[in-house]
């Protein structure tokens, strides 16, 4: 493979990697919040999640109940 589609091939593994733990994390914040009754609030500081990932994670789940 040359460089060019070596750099493509890795970036898309790397993506597919990042949206994958997105997804997985998206799914424990929901069964969080369902199985305990917490807040969305509650379950990100108990995951000790940074506060970008708070941002990011929250914004996800927001949009995708309307």
């Amino acid at each position: 493979m040359c460089n060019l589609g070596e750099g493509i091939y890795k970036q898309g593994i790397t993506q597919g990697i990042a949206q994958g733990v997105d997804s997985a994390t998206i799914q424990h914040i929901l069964n969080l919040m369902n199985s305990f009754n917490m807040s969305i609030d509650q379950v990100m500081d108990g995951m000790k999640l940074s506060d970008e990932d708070k941002i990011k994670y929250k914004t996800i789940i927001l949009n995708q109940e309307k």
